[in-house]
Formats: C-alpha cells, structure tokens, sequence
C-alpha cells in the first residue's frame, strides 16, 4: 500500500479514535502556505493541534517522525489557527501526535500522546 493512502486510512482512524474518546473535530487537513495541520480537536476544553503519523511494520516509532522542523511548522500553523479563529493566541491548547502502527494482518494499533512537545518558534 502507498504511503498516501495509508496515511489518509491513518488519518480516518484517528478521527474515529478521538470521537469514541469524547473529543470535538474542528479542522480536517488545515492548510496555508506552509503546511498542514492532520486534524484539530477540542479535548475537555483544551484546543489540540494533532499530527498523525502512520507506518506499516517499520522498525522506527512513527511519532519519532515529527522531526524539530516539523514542530516549529506546526506550531506556526496553529498560531495562524488561533488568530484565525479566535483573534488570539491565549487559547488553552496543546500538541499530540496519533501514532498508528498497521500491522500486515489488518489490525492497527493506536497510541495517542498527548502534549507530545511543546510549542517552538
């Protein structure tokens, strides 16, 4: 299976995962110029910027993906996000990261971390 289709079954995945765990989706796929946010969440009143990352039987752990370069786009994505949304950026908010090992035999094994790293500029 190719990577991109993978990670949009990851990415449904983790949508089904976050609603059954009683959180709110707010974004889908929030892009500007620079990037994109995977999926963005209200947890018990806390705003969650959340990166999945999905891998199939690879030996690597997938959160070890959200590279420092990846953080510092995130964090300035989701910046923009509050402004946007909320002409401020006070918000009581976070970053996870959804790290979804596909397993050969079908099943999937899901990991949410939450506060996985801290905002970076």
């Amino acid at each position: 299976m190719n990577s991109k289709i993978l990670g949009l079954q990851g990415e449904r995945l983790a949508e089904e995962y976050l609603s059954k765990q009683g959180c709110r989706l707010i974004a889908r796929n929030f892009r500007m110029k620079s990037g994109e946010i995977d999926l963005i969440a209200m947890d018990h009143g806390c705003l969650c910027f959340i990166e999945v990352k999905t891998r199939n039987g690879q030996k690597h752990v997938p959160q070890e993906a959200v590279s420092l370069a990846k953080q510092r786009k995130l964090t300035k994505l989701a910046k923009l996000f509050m402004v946007q949304q909320f002409q401020r950026l006070d918000v009581n908010s976070r970053f996870d990261v959804i790290a979804i090992d596909a397993k050969e035999d079908g099943s999937r094994r899901i990991q949410w971390l939450r506060n996985a790293f801290d905002a970076v500029d």
